[in-house]
């Protein structure tokens, strides 16, 4: 694992429509390292993906999230011990 100060996962925030379940949104994660040191985008395989309401919004080990019904979830991104959160709407 590259060592990193912190992760970003983005985007932040994800709009999906609960009528199309073909669209998908994909997290991308960039590791933090410092001031002094260029970020760096990790592969979505070294990290884990978890939704908190998977009957809103699933995601799977490649950070692909995919509208299950109509609400709100938060998918955990967790890498190396460190974590991110990106809030899903489900329209």
């Amino acid at each position: 694992a590259i060592v990193v100060a912190d992760i970003v996962a983005t985007p932040a925030t994800i709009a999906l429509d609960s009528s199309d379940t073909s669209k998908t949104e994909t997290i991308s994660v960039v590791g933090l390292k410092g001031a002094l040191y260029s970020n760096i985008q990790l592969d979505n395989a070294d990290c884990e993906f978890v939704s908190d309401t998977p009957a809103v919004a699933t995601v799977d080990g490649d950070g692909v999230v995919t509208a299950v019904a109509q609400g709100q979830a938060k998918i955990t991104v967790t890498y190396n011990g460190k974590t991110d959160e990106v809030d899903v709407t489900v329209s």
